[in-house]
C-alpha cells in the first residue's frame, strides 16, 4: 500500500515536472455534459457545461484563441504572440461536441477542432472507455472472467481495479482482441440494462456523420482519431497503421472534408507507435497530437505535438494547468493518483 502510494505520487511528480512554462497551450477535451449521473463512468473524460462556460469566459478575456491551422504563424510571430495563444481541441467525437461545446465556442468566434473516430459516427455506437466502465460499475454480477482473466466486482475498488486492468488489456491488443474483449465485458449487463444505462449517459452518444458534416460547413476544423480507435502501438503491421490512418482520411474526404491533423488515441508516450509519424506524413498529415503534457514551441516535431487537459471542474485547477504553477498541479495530480483518478 505505502509502495503504491509512493509509485503514484513519482508519477505524479514526473508529470508536473513535464509542464514547460512558455509555448503554445493546445487544450484536449472529450465531452461536454449537462449532468452528472455518476462520476466513476463519466469523470475520466468529461467537464460539466457550467465548467466549460466558466473556462471560455476566462480564454477568451486572457488569451488569444487560433485555429490548428494558425499555429505554425504564431509560432513565427515570436514568444510573446506564442504565449498567449490557445487552441481548443476534443478528441473521440461526441454528440456534446455539437450540441453544447461548439455553441459557447461559436458565440465568441472562438476556433474549435475535432478529432473523430469515423468507424463510430452512427451516432448509436459507444467507444470502448464507456462500454468497460458502464458495464462494470452497473452490472449486478460479482465477477468478470474476459481475456483469460478473472477480476472481483465485490467493491468498488475491485471494480475501479477492474476498468484500469481491462483498459490497459485494451491499449495493448489488435482490433480483433479488442472487439473480442469488449464482447466478454458488454455481457455484464444485459440488452435491457444496457439500453437504459446508455440513455442515462446521453453525454456520451457519438456524433452523427450528418452532424460533423454540418459542423465542417460552419467552419470547425475535423481531424482524424483513426478509423477504430486501437492503438497505434497495438498495430503490428505498416498496413494496419497505414489502414488506420487513411481509411478514416478518405472517409472524410469522401464527404467532402479536408482532414490533415490526426490525434493518437489515447496519446500517451507507449500508445504512440515508432512508425507513425511516417505515415501521417506520407498520407498528407501535416499535424498530430499526442497527449503528452507539454506546450508547443517549434513544429520540429509535428507528428507528436503535446497537449494540456482542459477538463477541470475546479477553476482554479484550470488557472493552474495555465499558468503552469507547478506546486499546485503536483498536490491536484497526487491526490487525483491516491484517490485512484488519475485516468
Amino acid at each position: 500500500m505505502i509502495l503504491s502510494l509512493v509509485q503514484k505520487a513519482a508519477a505524479a511528480w514526473r508529470l508536473v515536472r513535464s509542464y514547460p512554462r512558455h509555448g503554445i497551450r493546445v487544450l484536449c477535451y472529450h465531452t461536454v455534459i449537462r449532468q452528472w449521473v455518476d462520476k466513476r463512468v463519466q469523470w475520466p473524460i468529461a467537464v460539466s457545461i457550467e465548467a466549460f462556460e466558466r473556462q471560455v469566459k476566462h480564454l477568451a478575456t486572457h488569451y488569444d484563441l487560433i485555429g490548428i491551422d494558425d499555429i505554425p504563424e504564431v509560432l513565427r510571430r515570436g514568444p510573446a504572440t506564442r504565449d498567449r495563444a490557445v487552441v481548443m481541441t476534443f478528441d473521440d467525437g461526441y454528440s456534446s461536441n455539437a450540441e453544447m461545446a461548439w455553441p459557447v465556442l461559436k458565440a465568441q468566434s472562438i476556433p474549435m477542432a475535432i478529432f473523430v473516430t469515423t468507424e463510430y459516427l452512427s451516432g448509436e455506437r459507444r467507444l470502448p472507455t464507456f462500454i468497460v466502465r458502464c458495464s462494470v460499475f452497473h452490472t449486478q454480477e460479482r465477477r468478470l472472467r474476459a481475456s483469460g482473466r478473472e477480476w472481483s466486482l465485490e467493491t468498488d475498488a475491485q471494480r475501479e481495479r477492474c476498468v484500469e486492468d481491462v483498459m490497459v488489456l485494451l491499449r495493448q491488443s489488435r482490433r480483433a482482441d479488442m472487439e473480442r474483449l469488449l464482447d466478454e465485458v458488454r455481457v455484464l449487463l444485459s440488452d435491457d440494462e444496457w439500453r437504459e444505462w446508455t440513455a442515462k449517459y446521453d453525454s456520451d452518444r457519438l456524433l452523427t456523420w450528418g452532424q460533423v458534416e454540418k459542423l465542417y460547413r460552419e467552419g470547425v476544423t475535423i481531424g482524424s482519431h483513426t478509423h477504430s480507435h486501437v492503438m497505434m502501438s497495438a498495430c503490428a503491421t505498416d498496413g494496419e497503421v497505414a489502414g488506420e490512418l487513411g481509411h478514416s482520411k478518405a472517409l472524410l474526404a469522401g464527404r467532402g472534408i479536408r482532414c490533415s491533423s490526426f490525434a493518437y488515441p489515447n496519446g500517451k508516450r507507449a500508445d504512440l507507435g515508432p512508425d507513425t509519424p511516417r505515415h501521417l506524413e506520407r498520407l498528407g498529415y501535416t499535424t498530430a497530437f499526442t497527449t503528452i503534457a507539454g506546450r508547443i514551441n517549434s513544429m520540429r516535431h509535428r507528428y507528436l505535438l503535446p497537449r494540456l487537459s482542459g477538463q477541470h471542474e475546479n477553476m482554479d485547477s484550470f488557472l493552474n494547468m495555465l499558468k503552469a504553477d507547478w506546486r499546485a498541479l503536483l498536490k491536484q495530480e497526487i491526490l487525483q493518483r491516491v484517490r485512484g483518478r488519475a485516468w
